[in-house]
């Protein structure tokens, strides 16, 4: 009985949920590990997109990198690394499972139209900027292993944080040098590529990174490019600098447009101690504009939060800070907390959650708010991922390494969700973001077979920065 007070009803077409089966730790954790399912589906797996295979002689530079007396990393058979993402893809198996873990040839998903598209600079730039964020988590001493200060088996994970910094080199690459593959982008995907060459740049500019001794990121993009990884985060910098200037200098007008140029100058400018001050001007003239506006549109208001946590936190202007708490009093007020969902907002995609769940993030890890902000951040999960299924599918906990098995199932998988290959379909659905949730009058519907690479990977990035005190994504300078 207690079970089916658990479930979720339908009450004029909106999900109520009587009693969270979940607590802010279960969300914190599930996060961590549906970001990290749907990357490694995208790039590792799915084949959606133009693949490359590394020299096997690098691949044996890489084990060595990783291994230790602890355990050994092993390549997996068959994987798919992409060196250009497709925008959109089908997350349908197209083969049943061989039942082996490590051969990734079982793992492809149906072929689409999308393959015949240019890239977006959004596709691009979100899924490079997860590669390096998961980079840097799967080479977390603290969390992966160091041989010196803890000795876990973590080896196989930290060669796939290696695997990850070289699919970012690849793609990086290919969008610098092949202008043509990509279709031509808005503000919001020029602002999102500034994100991802900046990070990228600032991460591998050194020998050592936040919670690791060694940068082994920086070490596998310099053996793949055959120069110093010091001399690649110039280049890249370099090449980001007109986006950065036509950001400055274009007429920014609408909230999301502002937000995300805030947010692509922070990162360029954390990157580029050049640029840092002129960088601080412009977030803090761009912040006064987000003060000025009213809405009562959640997406928009979330876009605010977002624009005024990083104006706040870079400028450390007192108006700023103040208008940021603000913005998060009056999100939180548009937030139904018996539908799970906001008010006025029936229909969300990978983006808007993105935003949304970002949003959240920074009032809870930056407002004076966070009291009130966790029942939301709970309940807006709970009821996207888990109750209305935005997450199609989540392997069973069997499948993960012990060393990193909780006790508790929840700390994994929410209960709801099927194993993939009882998802649906012949073969099951992989275990991957749905492009769309909508609720209406006669239920929940999710576009299960429609998978939208640029919303997935902002969402996915959205969810490890959950995990600030492993992976910041909240650069100051």
């Amino acid at each position: 009985m207690l079970r089916n007070l658990l479930k979720s009803s339908l009450v004029s077409g909106l999900l109520i949920t009587q009693v969270s089966a979940i607590e802010f730790v279960h969300v914190l954790e599930q996060g961590y590990w549906y970001s990290r399912y749907n990357l490694g589906e995208l790039v590792m797996k799915s084949g959606n997109g133009e693949t490359f295979m590394p020299d096997m002689a690098m691949v044996g530079t890489m084990l060595d990198m990783v291994s230790d007396d602890l355990s050994r990393a092993m390549p997996p058979q068959n994987p798919a690394l992409l060196k250009r993402v497709y925008n959109k893809g089908n997350p349908s198996f197209v083969t049943a499972s061989n039942g082996q873990m490590m051969d990734f040839s079982d793992s492809r998903w149906e072929r689409t139209d999308s393959e015949n598209e240019l890239t977006s600079y959004e596709a691009f730039a979100w899924t490079v900027t997860k590669e390096v964020e998961w980079s840097k988590q799967f080479n977390v001493d603290s969390h992966f292993g160091s041989p010196r200060d803890l000795p876990v088996p973590g080896a196989q994970e930290r060669f796939n944080g290696v695997v990850l910094c070289a699919e970012a080199l690849m793609q990086t690459m290919e969008f610098m040098q092949n202008p043509a593959a990509f279709a031509p982008a808005d503000i919001s995907g020029k602002a999102a590529a500034l994100i991802a060459i900046a990070d990228f740049a600032q991460y591998i500019a050194t020998p050592t990174a936040r919670n690791m001794q060694n940068n082994r990121c920086a070490q596998a993009a310099s053996m793949m490019a055959m120069k110093p990884a010091s001399q690649i985060s110039s280049e890249f910098l370099m090449f980001a600098t007109p986006l950065y200037e036509e950001l400055k200098q274009t007429n920014l007008e609408n909230v999301k447009d502002k937000s995300l140029a805030i947010q692509a100058f922070t990162w360029f400018g954390y990157a580029n101690p050049v640029k840092a001050e002129e960088a601080r001007g412009l977030i803090r003239n761009l912040g006064r504009d987000l003060t000025r506006v009213t809405t009562t549109d959640a997406l928009e208001q979330a876009y605010i939060v977002k624009g005024l946590n990083d104006s706040a936190r870079i400028t450390k202007n007192a108006a700023l800070t103040r208008a940021f708490e603000q913005s998060v009093t009056k999100l939180i007020s548009l937030f139904n907390t018996e539908s799970g969902i906001f008010k006025g907002k029936n229909s969300y995609s990978t983006d808007d959650v993105a935003i949304i769940l970002g949003a959240i993030n920074v009032a809870k890890l930056f407002s004076n708010q966070e009291e009130a902000v966790t029942p939301v951040f709970v309940k807006f999960f709970d009821t996207i991922f888990n109750q209305a299924g935005m997450q199609l599918s989540a392997p069973g906990v069997e499948s993960i390494a012990q060393y990193e098995r909780k006790p508790d199932s929840r700390m994994h998988r929410a209960e709801e969700l099927p194993l993939p290959r009882v998802a649906g379909g012949s073969f099951g659905i992989a275990p991957v973001y749905a492009a769309n949730v909508e609720f209406g009058a006669n239920g929940i519907t999710k576009t299960h077979d429609q998978f939208d690479s640029a919303g997935a990977m902002h969402l996915a990035n959205q969810m490890i920065w959950f995990h600030n005190s492993e992976v910041n994504g909240f650069p100051e300078f």
